[in-house]
């Protein structure tokens, strides 16, 4: 078996089960009426997952990158709990509005800074 079939059925396997994981993430955070994935986690994914995406669909696009793109999607879904239900849970521990939405976007900037 070469090294570059070897290459391809371990990025098929990382995928295959990441996406799983995203897919888990949203049914979980539906069904709980919460988020699964830690904003901070969360942002640092979806910056990452953005830049390569593009980056590869601005190139040459392989698998890593059709691959990135289906995340990033997922991110999307797992963005829609968190900003849907996270109002909740922080109201509750915080009992501040404004907090979320700063740290939200502080977040997601810090995010996508790092990785660019």
């Amino acid at each position: 078996m070469s090294l570059e079939t070897i290459k391809t059925i371990l990025t098929l396997v990382s995928g295959l089960c990441w996406t799983l994981v995203y897919i888990e993430g949203i049914r979980l955070g539906i069904r709980d009426r919460s988020y699964a994935i830690p904003f901070y986690a969360l942002a640092l994914n979806l910056a990452w997952e953005l830049l390569h995406a593009y980056l590869g669909l601005r190139t040459t696009i392989d698998l890593q990158t059709i691959i990135n793109a289906v995340w990033f999607l997922f991110d999307v879904g797992i963005f829609y709990t968190y900003f849907r239900y996270g109002k909740n849970i922080f109201q509750r521990s915080l009992r501040v509005g404004l907090c979320r939405g700063v740290f939200s976007v502080c977040s997601l900037h810090s995010g996508l800074s790092m990785r660019s």
